[in-house]
């Protein structure tokens, strides 16, 4: 118990894909088994959370709209719909 063992531990992303590479980072650095690695203090641990997002940059969108897909496919559906709702309000009528 005096000394313990610990291999490095697995990155968050494993678990969670969606979690940002500047977070996965910070927290690997943090949970590092080289205290040498880590964060001088806690002070160094807040500032990189604080901060880790703005110097990532802005996050990057993983999927794409359906009218920057398809926007023969957007239009035919947004066409549906707002003939569905002319039809619905002139059958109240």
């Amino acid at each position: 118990f005096s000394r313990p063992r610990f291999g490095k531990p697995a990155p968050l992303s494993r678990y969670r894909p969606d979690l940002p590479a500047w977070l996965d980072a910070v927290i690997g650095k943090a949970l590092s088994v080289e205290p040498a690695q880590r964060f001088g203090d806690a002070i160094e641990f807040a500032h990189e959370l604080e901060n880790g997002a703005t110097w990532a940059g802005p996050a990057v969108a993983t999927r794409k709209s359906l009218h920057d897909r398809d926007p023969l496919t957007f239009w035919r559906v947004l066409c549906a719909i707002l003939a569905l709702i002319v039809v619905v309000l002139l059958a109240r009528h």
